[in-house]
């Protein structure tokens, strides 16, 4: 299978990233770090290699809540809790520092563009899984609070990335995750290696001085950890996610297009939330508590598929399925839909990894409105879901990265010398 098309692979060398930040964090804490970094990375590495290599650091974060917290429910050791958040935030400091490196070194690209952001897309999820142990979201059995920390920060993901499919810029707001989000996250890994993971179980009333009896002990009850989870989801992913909307809509009547279709660009994404929820919801096995972290790694990849065809589209300025008109920012009009047969695979290729996600929940609806087994055993299907994703995983994105090096002529994790005149 072909990735990109001719035409849209010619379409990159006039391609310019842009993006805006208005976080104060980013400007004087976050990007003074990185700058500092930077200075003293060899010139040798690529950007791309620190991209992967903070990703690396995620994945030794979460082999140790393996060793550590195998089951989501023991008590890690403090210093597991602190080297986590070690870890995050140099992860973070990574991701800061590809780019810098790339403008250093003369060798930014689309391609390091596409990689950081599939690695970032990576990260929610591997993040999640140490993340929702330091803040106790793993006491109860099958606790929505795991796949809502995980759609927390997926969908302000998926709609920044949508918002640049359209616009041609990356927005990050005042307040935004990668910023102040990730501070928030290295807080409460360090707390839970101060206080203990038993702190954020209490009530948050306690924490705000509410006493019974008082005019606002009317408040809802529920732990910390809960509290500060819905009440940053309130105050910060709605109104991000809001505006995201807005702004779209504002490109497309500007380029008189459809805004019907620009909201059908969310649906796959949207549409693996949705199952992913439902099929942990009507678990008849448990099978997120059993199996919590091959259950999430998998919605990890499929995300990171949907979100890498998402960004590669609005590079090669393509449909991002095969249908539908052209985003373009330098014209007031739409252009007209192009098929491709490349394209046209898309589907199908998207399709084929939906097609294990949806006999799931089908296999454990039907069991229960029946009340009668089980089709196939849940673990079966979450192991054939993974193979099947870990395959496309790979397909997709060792394609893409060879189909733009070619075209580029550079290479995906090294700099390549430069050719003598």
């Amino acid at each position: 299978m072909v990735f990109c098309s001719a035409q849209g692979l010619k379409a990159l060398k006039n391609y310019k990233y842009s993006s805006v930040d208005k976080s104060y964090l980013m400007k004087y804490f976050h990007a003074p770090c990185a700058e500092a970094f930077v200075k003293i990375v060899p010139k040798w590495i690529a950007p791309n290699a620190i991209t992967v290599a903070g990703l690396v650091l995620l994945i030794i974060s979460v082999l140790l809540s393996v060793v550590y917290c195998p089951t989501f429910s023991e008590e890690q050791p403090s210093w597991v809790y602190y080297l986590q958040g070690v870890l995050m935030f140099s992860y973070n400091l990574f991701d800061n520092t590809d780019g810098k490196q790339a403008r250093r070194t003369g060798t930014s690209s689309p391609l390091g563009e596409l990689v950081d952001h599939g690695v970032d897309s990576v990260v929610l999820c591997l993040e999640n899984l140490v993340f929702v142990i330091a803040a106790a979201y793993t006491a109860l059995p099958e606790d929505y609070r795991i796949v809502a920390t995980y759609f927390y920060g997926a969908l302000p993901f998926l709609f920044a990335t949508w918002e640049k499919f359209h616009t041609g810029s990356m927005y990050f707001g005042i307040i935004n995750g990668p910023s102040e989000g990730v501070v928030v996250i290295l807080a409460i890994h360090f707390m839970a290696g101060a206080l203990g993971r038993a702190w954020w179980i209490q009530d948050w009333k306690t924490l705000a001085g509410i006493t019974p009896g008082s005019a606002l002990d009317i408040l809802p009850s529920m732990e910390r950890g809960t509290f500060i989870l819905v009440s940053s989801c309130i105050a910060c992913v709605v109104p991000t996610l809001i505006v995201h909307c807005v702004t779209v809509v504002k490109a497309v009547r500007a380029k008189n297009q459809s805004v019907p279709r620009a909201f059908a660009r969310l649906l796959p994404g949207l549409t693996l939330f949705s199952l992913t929820f439902a099929w942990q919801y009507m678990s008849v096995q448990q099978i997120a508590t059993h199996y919590p972290r091959i259950f999430y790694i998998a919605v990890g990849l499929f995300f990171s598929m949907l979100m890498g065809r998402m960004n590669l589209a609005g590079l090669l300025k393509e449909p991002l399925l095969g249908y539908g008109s052209v985003p373009s920012a330098s014209t007031n009009t739409s252009e007209p839909p192009q098929q491709q047969p490349h394209q046209q695979n898309y589907v199908l290729y998207f399709g084929a990894a939906f097609v294990p996600l949806c006999f799931a929940v089908v296999n454990v609806l039907v069991a229960r409105i029946n009340q009668a087994p089980l089709w196939v055993d849940e673990s079966t299907t979450l192991y054939v879901y993974v193979g099947v994703l870990s395959a496309l995983y790979v397909r997709f994105w060792h394609g893409v990265i060879s189909e733009l090096c070619v075209e580029l002529d550079i290479w995906a994790f090294s700099i390549k010398p430069k050719k003598q005149a």
